[in-house]
């Protein structure tokens, strides 16, 4: 099956792209709103709508299958791709793009993939290109996504629902009973994204913690042991400088304010740099064992490339890497990364961006599946009940087709993958 023609289609991301440099000094909210001036490149003010572009494959028999580009909220930061507008978007396609997919075999995704890294493309471009060629393999051989996954990435894991990582943005009390109404296994998130947020020496984050625990303790019912998630954005530098006995003595605190929950906090410290950030977390992780606070570490700032999660993994610079999927392009690099986490024993967490789209977070789903990633993001978007429909009910509905297949006895694993639902 061949690419008979490629369409484009204008859109928008679930949430917003937010100017990280301008927060990170201050910026205030007004109303929905930030103050202020903007610093980082391309950002027309500190908060604007996230946009997308659809990018439609039409295959020689009239079938069309659709991958949406996406930005993540803080483009631009610590090594991130900078923003461009739907229009730019739209002009690389055309002018970079659209000879080298018309014509092109889909049967494969990895041969397919291959036109993506023939030239050097803006990261959402390969992420949105990718997603429809993932597609358009699937399509073409009659199965689901996350058997093309499997079978092309060799994964071998039986199938099993990877657990959900809520969000709850600026919302940080209202969205968390949402949370634990739809017992999410992972919660806030949090987005304490600037040091004022975390109050004097830390005081507030510690006292939301504690809240947060016994709100849990308060509403769950059954047998719901969720895990507590914060992501500091690096602010934990802000107030401690480089000094990791004060940060890891501030986490441990922390710890013990979320407990009996464990504790995994993403980003704590920004050190400047990629090599400066592995050196840090694998100072500061070693610093934590030593004092044995039971807190896991995530990495996500300098962490962008695929290139990068396997630095950080091999480095054992953490417990967890976030694979932010839109910064590395290709999905085919996701599933990589994925890979390489689990070789390196470090914890994969499939993440994304809540300015991505319904279409990008459900085919995550299937690579997250495939690859049996062990966290995966709820998105797009910050009002939790949208994300963890659309992802938790698209990894309901891949499990079904997995057992119902199962059921008919076929012999052969991808064979019994197959199937012309698509998601």
């Amino acid at each position: 099956m061949k690419i008979e023609a490629v369409i484009c289609a204008s859109g928008s991301g679930a949430y917003y792209h937010d100017d990280r440099a301008a927060i990170s000094q201050g910026a205030q909210l007004d109303g929905f709103y930030y103050a202020g001036t903007p610093l980082t490149k391309g950002f027309s003010a500190i908060r604007i709508p996230a946009v997308s572009l659809s990018i439609g494959l039409v295959l020689d028999d009239g079938c069309i299958v659709w991958g949406d580009t996406a930005s993540v909220q803080y483009a631009g930061a610590a090594g991130r791709d900078p923003l461009q507008s739907s229009t730019e978007i739209e002009s690389t396609v055309e002018s970079d793009l659209l000879a080298h997919l018309v014509g092109r075999t889909v049967n494969s995704f990895l041969q397919s993939e291959a036109v993506l890294h023939d030239s050097v493309l803006p990261k959402s471009i390969s992420y949105g290109v990718s997603q429809a060629l993932l597609k358009a393999a699937a399509y073409s051989r009659g199965c689901m996504p996350a058997a093309i996954v499997q079978e092309e990435f060799d994964f071998t894991s039986d199938w099993s629902r990877v657990p959900i990582l809520a969000q709850c943005g600026d919302e940080r009390y209202g969205n968390v009973d949402k949370m634990i109404m739809k017992r999410a296994e992972y919660l806030p998130h949090g987005l304490f994204n600037n040091a004022a947020l975390l109050g004097a020496s830390g005081t507030g984050l510690l006292e939301y913690l504690e809240w947060l625990s016994k709100r849990i303790v308060s509403k769950r019912e059954g047998e719901y042991v969720p895990a507590i998630y914060v992501d500091l954005y690096g602010t934990l530098t802000d107030l401690f400088g480089h000094d990791l006995d004060r940060m890891a003595d501030f986490l441990g605190l922390a710890a013990n304010a979320a407990s009996p929950y464990a504790l995994f906090v993403e980003s704590p410290a920004d050190f400047g740099s990629k090599s400066a950030q592995i050196e840090g977390l694998c100072d500061l992780r070693e610093t934590l064992l030593s004092k044995s606070i039971p807190v896991s570490i995530v990495a996500d700032e300098w962490c962008n490339t695929l290139e990068d999660i396997v630095d950080f993994a091999k480095a054992k610079a953490t417990d967890v890497i976030q694979i932010k999927m839109p910064d590395l392009g290709s999905v085919g690099h996701s599933i990589r990364a994925v890979a390489a986490c689990k070789a390196e024993g470090v914890r994969a967490y499939l993440g994304g961006t809540s300015a991505e789209t319904d279409l990008s977070a459900a085919l995550s789903v299937h690579v997250g599946i495939a690859a049996q990633a062990d966290i995966m993001l709820a998105k797009p978007a910050m009002d939790v009940d949208a994300a963890l429909t659309i992802v938790g009910n698209e990894q309901e509905r891949v499990l079904a087709v997995d057992s119902y297949l199962r059921s008919r006895s076929f012999d052969d694993s991808n064979t019994r993958r197959k199937t012309c639902a698509q998601g």
